[in-house]
């Protein structure tokens, strides 16, 4: 008997990226009192960091004069199995960006297949961001984009990431789902 083929563990990330006209330093705050909302709060280990201008991560609020970014790591739960995320506040191209590691859809189930429960709550944490301040932008999935690409300038939307009420609707979750299912999962 051979043993079951799965991913690897820790991999890539499911990420969902907002692109807005401005963004602040400051916010950070909010956003993370907003997400508690949706059962996600801050690690009490070394839970907020900064990206240098040099483009160097630090922990703890330091004393960056001109950081490129801003974020904080946290915890909760998608679909009652404890999951880790990472919030991100790119300062230079105006975007946030939310993660988890993607292995969480499928965690503890043989064969491996994405579960329904948890990517509706990360949609749900995700739906978090809009209610915290609605994006221009928005770009979800695994590794979908950099974030210059889903950035919203005033003189451009790139149309292909173009923030509407259907950008996390259940059917934008269930093609999500069935990427995972058919194409993804299928290499292993």
């Amino acid at each position: 008997m051979t043993a079951q083929k799965r991913p690897p563990e820790g991999g890539a990330s499911l990420e969902c990226l907002f692109g807005y006209d401005s963004l602040s330093a400051t916010e950070l705050g909010d956003l993370l009192h907003c997400l508690a909302r949706f059962g996600f709060v801050p690690r009490e280990d070394a839970s907020l960091f900064f990206i240098d201008s040099e483009g160097i991560p630090h922990t703890g609020r330091g004393d960056a004069q001109q950081p490129k970014a801003v974020g904080a790591r946290l915890h909760g739960f998608l679909g009652g199995v404890p999951a880790e995320a990472a919030v991100t506040v790119d300062l230079i191209d105006n975007v946030v960006s939310v993660s988890v590691p993607e292995d969480v859809l499928w965690a503890g189930v043989s064969p491996p297949r994405p579960q329904d429960d948890r990517l509706r709550d990360w949609f749900a944490f995700c739906g978090g961001v809009v209610a915290w301040r609605r994006p221009l932008t928005i770009a979800i999935g695994s590794e979908p984009a950099h974030p210059a690409e889903v950035a919203a300038r005033a003189d451009r939307i790139p149309q292909r990431f173009r923030f509407t009420d259907d950008s996390l609707s259940p059917a934008a979750r269930n093609e999500l789902l069935r990427w995972y299912a058919d194409v993804y999962l299928q290499r292993w």
